[in-house]
């Protein structure tokens, strides 16, 4: 397993890049949840879902570079556990669902 290297990138907001967090399985599984039906395995609903953010102006929406993406619980378990381990064990109940 390789080890975490954590880099701030920015202060105000925090923003932080994690190297080799996942491995290379785990992030075509990731990947491969913003594919066109992404069903979980109950065949119930997707696993992930994108998201518009009202949050944003159409001026700024212009300029944006990123996508958000609703993902959830039961469709990251992997994301979560090692989120859990390099936050010292906090509840999920303190976590936003992705």
């Amino acid at each position: 397993e390789s080890k975490w290297t954590i880099k701030m990138l920015h202060k105000d907001p925090p923003v932080f890049t994690i190297d080799n967090f996942f491995t290379e399985e785990e992030c075509q599984s990731y990947m491969s949840m913003a594919e066109p039906n992404n069903i979980n395995d109950n065949n119930e609903q997707p696993t992930a879902v994108q998201i518009t953010s009202p949050t944003f102006s159409s001026l700024s929406i212009s300029r944006r570079t990123s996508t958000t993406w609703f993902c959830r619980y039961s469709g990251v378990p992997t994301l979560l556990a090692k989120a859990q381990h390099l936050l010292n064990n906090v509840e999920l109940s303190q976590m936003e669902e992705p």
